[in-house]
C-alpha cells in the first residue's frame, strides 16, 4: 500500500527527492536493490544529499559495485 501511495504522489509531484527516497527505502526493506538504487539515484540528482548518496554507495557494494 505504501508503494501504490508513494507511486501516486510521484505521478503528481515528480521533481520531490523525498519521495523517490521513500521509494527508495520501501525497495530496500522489500530486498530489491536495483529498483532502490534507481530511486535513490534520481533523488540524488534531483537534491544532492549526503545520506542517499551513503545509501547509494551501500547498494553499490551490495551489488558489487557498478557504475555511479
Amino acid at each position: 500500500q505504501s508503494l501504490t501511495n508513494i507511486n501516486s504522489l510521484l505521478s503528481k509531484y515528480p521533481n520531490i527527492a523525498t519521495l523517490y527516497g521513500l521509494q527508495g527505502n520501501i525497495f530496500y526493506l522489500q530486498k530489491n536493490i536495483e529498483k532502490a538504487l534507481q530511486s535513490y539515484k534520481k533523488s540524488e540528482s534531483i537534491s544532492p544529499n549526503l545520506e542517499t548518496q551513503r545509501m547509494i554507495n551501500k547498494l553499490e557494494s551490495i551489488r558489487g559495485g557498478g557504475e555511479k
